[in-house]
């Protein structure tokens, strides 16, 4: 899934659920491409993903596609095209250091301890292991009622 304008995008939180659904497509389209994008994202080679690699591969996807001029740094007129102050105050929370700018960095943490991460990868580790599997990713996408794919 791409994005090549992000600012064709009113609402950042459709992005967010873009990187999500990346996966998703993965674990829905062939076993070849699934394989592929599963093991790209496994990048010590382990066979199945960490809490860390998982968030990499949602955080960072979004991240870069909303980082326009491709710094390494969101601003909030990158973050947001329609700038609600919901969009500002969630900017605000991964601005650890207050800058005024999201680093890489702090996408990733907030990404590992508050975001995305830490929500979705406690339902699809079934297993409790601390780890996703490819078939543990695979039935927690296909079971979802708002998997387009």
């Amino acid at each position: 899934m791409e994005f090549r304008n992000p600012q064709s995008v009113k609402n950042p939180r459709i992005l967010l659920l873009a990187g999500i659904l990346a996966l998703s497509a993965a674990c829905q389209s062939t076993p070849k491409t699934y394989v592929s994008t599963f093991d790209s994202v496994d990048l010590n080679k382990d066979g199945r993903l960490s809490k860390e690699e998982a968030n990499n591969y949602l955080v960072l996807g979004v991240f870069d596609v909303l980082d326009d001029n491709h710094n390494g740094e969101l601003t909030l007129i990158e973050a947001s095209a329609d700038k609600d102050a919901t969009i500002a105050s969630e900017f605000k929370k991964r601005d650890k250091n207050g800058d005024g700018v999201i680093s890489r960095a702090e996408a990733l943490d907030f990404g590992l301890k508050q975001g995305i991460a830490s929500k979705v990868f406690p339902q699809v580790d079934t297993n409790k292991d601390g780890y996703l599997s490819k078939k543990e990713v695979h039935v927690y996408y296909a079971a979802r009622e708002d998997n387009p794919f």
